[in-house]
This record gives C-alpha cells, structure tokens and sequence, in this order.
C-alpha cells in the first residue's frame, strides 16, 4: 500500500492563511471506475452523485484540528447512486469543505469522462458561484443546500406553503425563483442565472420571533436548475442524500475507516481506497447470494452477513 502512494499537494485559498494538505491516488480512482463498470454501477438509465465530507479523528503524525476541535482527516467523497463509492480525496482536519471544492469535482468529473450524469446533490459547502457554474456545465440537475445568511432575505417573498412530512415530523415547502449571484456575476462579466430556490419550515418549539422573517420558523432552502418538479418531490429527492451518513457509518465500522493503518495522509488515503472498493464489492456480492439465500438481506452490514455466512456454515 506504501508504494502506491502519491505526493501530498498543498495549496492556499486566496485571502487565507492556513496551509491545506490534500491528496488524491488517480491509479485506484481508475481501478474503481473499471470495477464499478464490471459490476453494472452505470448501467442504470439515471446517475445520481452526491459529495460531502466526513471527519475521521485520528492522531496520526500529520493530522490536523478540526472544526470539532479534535485532530483527525475530512476526505471529500462522492457516491453513486447513494449505494457505491464513486471517488475518495483525502484532506487534513483544518480543510473546511468549502475550500477547493470546485477543483475537486473537476477531478471527479474528468474521471467520469463522456458517462452523462443525471443528477448531482450536495450540502451548503457547494453553495458557491463557481461551483454552481462548473455544474450546470457538467450535469442535467443539482440540488445544493444554502446557508441561510446567503439567502435568508428571500424567505418572505414565498407566498404559497404546502404541507408535508419530513423525517423530522411535520413541515411545509414552498418555492420561488432567485437571481444569486449578482455581484460574482458582474465581477466576471456574466449574466446572472435565474434559479429556483424550494424553502422548507418548520415552528420554532420555543415561538421566538426572528428579525429577519419576522416570523416563528426555522428555514431550511435548497438551489437548482430543477423547474419542472414539483416542490415536494425537489426536497424529498434531496433529503435522501442523508444516505451519505449511512455510508461514512458502515466505511467507519465495517470496513476500517476508523482504523487507519498508516501515519501520513497520502498512505491512509490508499487504505481508504481499497476499503471503499472492498464496500463496493461486498454489495454486489451481498445481493447475489441474498438472492438464493432466504436467511440474507442485501441490507444486511457487515458483520452480519460475516455471522450468518461465514460463521455459521464453518462451525
């Protein structure tokens, strides 16, 4: 694993003064892709990624504090279709995910290469201009969480709130078109876009009144280029790329993320790697046996299917 390491890269953003340590591995970023196509990941006719990143607490000799206040790794990580890992970065701790977001999704699509790709989700970190930018250039549909102090301004012009059920009880959506980005807009000589923005509320427990909305509600908003789907099914499809938690959940304790083996970022980075292939293999080889064997799940996690395959046929 040593051996396939490659260099660590740092960079500086333009008005900061932290240095940022990043590194990618393109031989196992091919060596996945070719797996994920030997194992039909592209075949379906609509591709969705997601990114987000995770922190991994460690206290290997390179490692750097978090925002959590703890040292450790935050690796950049897209997934396929919420169920295959797609492609790993590793980052050190005091990498927000922000920072370099845009070339990082530029070696994920230069990755991709001609595969369309349908759909793309993300968190508030990809609410940037250059990000939103790159994508519409890069993929049919993105649907990006926003930070509330970007956006907050727009809450009031909602007229019409629908009712829906979220995993969080009860709430209600509306949705408006925005023009953002003017002054990035201007500043580059460009026309700025016109988007949709779907807004979600919910009461406050303790009915607070809020300065801005002058109301008692907690907003939450989503941004894309999505005009054609109703707003329910726009915040619903982006609520599921909560299955990104599951999968850092099942990386973490059931393939060794937790675990890491070396002490520099570049060398972890390659264990990461052949564990997130082993992840996308054990769901092809999960779902083949569960379809001759009643006793199996293709839900089941790891040390399950270890029990009740392995263990108990040994004994």
């Amino acid at each position: 694993m040593s051996q396939l390491a490659e260099p660590i890269q740092t960079c500086k953003t333009k008005r900061g003064a932290v240095t940022h340590q990043y590194c990618a591995n393109t031989k196992l970023e091919r060596l996945n892709i070719e797996i994920l196509e030997r194992i039909g990941v592209f075949n379906p006719v609509i591709l969705t990624v997601d990114y987000d990143n995770t922190i991994i607490f460690n206290e290997k000799q390179d490692s750097r504090m978090t925002y959590k206040r703890d040292y450790g790794y935050q690796p950049g990580v897209c997934t396929l279709n919420e169920g295959h890992i797609l492609y790993v970065e590793n980052r050190n701790g005091n990498s927000d995910a922000k920072s370099f977001q845009k070339e990082t999704l530029t070696r994920v699509f230069d990755l991709l290469g001609s595969k369309k790709t349908n759909n793309f989700r993300a968190d508030a970190a990809s609410y940037q201009h250059e990000v939103i930018s790159f994508l519409e250039t890069k993929v049919d549909n993105f649907y990006i969480g926003c930070r509330n102090d970007y956006i907050e301004k727009y809450f009031p012009e909602v007229s019409h709130w629908e009712e829906m059920k979220d995993k969080d009880g009860p709430i209600e959506v509306g949705t408006i078109e925005i023009y953002p980005f003017e002054r990035q807009s201007r500043e580059k000589g460009l026309e700025t876009k016109k988007y949709r923005l779907a807004v979600k509320r919910k009461l406050k427990n303790n009915r607070q009144i809020d300065l801005i909305t002058q109301d008692a509600y907690e907003y939450r908003a989503i941004i894309t280029n999505d005009f054609d789907q109703d707003t329910k099914s726009v915040v619903g499809f982006h609520n599921q790329r909560g299955n990104m938690e599951r999968q850092f959940d099942i990386l973490k304790n059931d393939f060794g993320w937790n675990n890491m083996p070396f002490s520099t970022l570049n060398k972890n980075l390659v264990f990461l790697y052949f564990t997130a292939i082993f992840r996308n293999l054990y769901s092809k080889i999960i779902l083949y046996f569960s379809k001759r064997n009643k006793f199996l799940k293709p839900s089941f996690r790891m040390k399950k299917f270890i029990f009740r395959f392995i263990t108990l046929p040994a004994k």
